[in-house]
């Protein structure tokens, strides 16, 4: 046990606990078995059992946290709407909608949790966000990185991808800005223009198109074209490997939410990809290229696993781009 665990309070380790439990119902609900009774059953017994736990949680925290008693009580009411739905006739819509719901509950206790958490002796890293599976957001982190390359490819002249990203990068951080501000426009940016790509904690955080905008602008002024390529496509197709894998086979933690299974699946896709985009590399031998595609992809691994405090749509594709370009300087 760690440090940070001895020295919590109970009442901030049974907090922990309890949205442990919420986060591990709420992966095992994405994909609602509605056909298969015992597993109906079990996922019913555990809302009941969360609804208990939240209430104790509202009432442990009255005296400790309006804000935490408040959002305490909307999640056991959000849970006996779900429960209600599922002792009913389950529709999936219905249920797909109640579990997002729960889910952009679940951030906004975890931003509150984490602030009185810090008072109470509790270690944020026992307080995880959501990673839901979203299929929709994996294609379009495909589609993004392919479409910015093909733009610069194809569309535009590399000083004028500079010019372009300069203006989106001010579009973007003016958005950023101002949704801090304006609740309005953050739920209808983050829940309705972007809601079929986004994860609930973006509502609260800056989210991974903004990220990646901002990496692709220093890309683009401060790296060689085909290195700054290269960033941007590791991250376009080994980023939704490791998702996929990870989420379909990683049961065992290599470090922290990050699984073995996906951490190798990034490693084998960017290593895949670096050396089939490196027969465009400029004036590449094939061992150089297959000691750049090797590093390319132990960085970009690194990036993607230990990538914390800033998003790995801004670490990886930087990483990856400075280390080919001191393969092909």
């Amino acid at each position: 046990m760690s440090t940070a665990a001895l020295t919590a309070s109970p009442a901030a380790l049974a907090l922990a606990e309890t949205m442990e439990e919420l986060r591990e119902f709420l992966n095992s609900v994405q994909r609602p078995r509605l056909k298969d009774s015992a597993w109906m059953q079990v996922a019913h017994l555990r809302c009941q059992e969360l609804q208990d736990r939240f209430m104790e949680a509202r009432a442990a925290m009255a005296t400790r946290s309006q804000k935490l008693a408040s959002s305490a009580e909307e999640m056991v009411e959000c849970l006996r709407e779900w429960s209600v739905e599922f002792r009913s006739r389950p529709r999936r819509r219905n249920l797909d909608d109640l579990t997002r719901r729960l889910g952009r509950n679940y951030e906004a206790m975890l931003e509150s949790a984490k602030a009185w958490g810090a008072t109470a002796g509790l270690s944020s890293r026992k307080m995880v966000h959501l990673k839901p599976v979203n299929y929709w957001r994996n294609v379009f982190h495909v589609m993004m990185g392919l479409s910015a390359v093909g733009a610069a490819e194809f569309v535009f002249t590399w000083q004028q991808c500079g010019f372009i990203m300069i203006a989106l990068t001010a579009i973007v951080a003016t958005l950023e800005s101002l949704r801090r501000f304006l609740p309005g426009l953050n739920r209808f940016l983050v829940q309705k223009l972007f809601g079929p790509v986004s994860r609930p904690r973006e509502l609260y955080r800056m989210n991974g198109a903004s990220w990646f905008v901002f990496a692709t602008t220093l890309l683009v002024l401060f790296f060689p074209k085909w290195c700054a390529e290269l960033g941007v496509l590791v991250l376009a197709v080994a980023d939704p490997a490791a998702t996929l894998a990870g989420k379909a086979w990683g049961r065992h933690k290599l470090y922290r939410q990050k699984s073995i299974v996906g951490t190798v699946a990034f490693f084998l896709t960017a290593l895949a990809g670096t050396v089939l985009f490196g027969q465009w590399a400029p004036e590449t031998s094939w061992p150089v290229l297959l000691g750049l595609a090797g590093s390319v992809a132990l960085i970009g691994t690194a990036g993607e696993l230990f990538s914390d405090r800033l998003d790995d749509n801004f670490t990886i594709p930087l990483l990856c781009a400075g280390v080919a370009t001191l393969w092909v300087m």
